[in-house]
C-alpha cells in the first residue's frame, strides 16, 4: 500500500513503523491485541477495516462487529440459552474487530 492510501500525509500522526508491523500477519499469528483510540472522525474505523482487509489478504478470517449491537445480541443469546454457541462463533476467526467501543460507554 502506498503512503497516501494509508493516510500518512493527512496529519493523522500515524507511526509508519507501527503501521508496517500491523500490516504484516505476525501480530495476529502471535495472538496480540490492538487498541485504536482517538477523537471522533480521526479514522479509527477506517484503520481497523484496513487492518481487517489486510488480514483477509493474508489468508485470515475476520469477524467485525460494532460493539453496541453485539452486546445486545449477546444479551439475547444469554437469555435464550445460545450464548455458548455465539461465543464459540465469535472466537473462531483469528481476528475479531470490535468497533465503536467508546460509544457504548456513554
Amino acid at each position: 500500500m502506498s503512503s497516501a492510501v494509508l493516510g500518512y500525509l493527512s496529519g493523522r500522526n500515524l507511526d509508519r513503523a507501527v503501521i508496517g508491523e500491523l500490516l504484516s500477519p505476525a501480530w495476529i499469528q502471535n495472538h496480540l491485541n490492538v487498541v485504536i483510540s482517538g477523537s471522533t472522525g480521526t479514522g479509527k474505523t477506517w484503520l481497523s477495516c484496513t487492518l481487517g482487509m489486510q488480514a483477509v489478504q493474508n489468508g485470515f478470517s475476520v469477524n467485525y462487529h460494532r460493539l453496541g449491537p453485539l452486546l445486545e445480541e449477546l444479551q439475547i443469546a444469554h437469555d435464550d440459552g445460545s450464548i455458548v454457541r455465539m461465543r464459540n462463533a465469535l472466537s473462531k476467526a483469528p481476528l475479531l474487530i470490535l468497533d465503536d467501543f467508546g460509544a457504548t460507554m456513554r
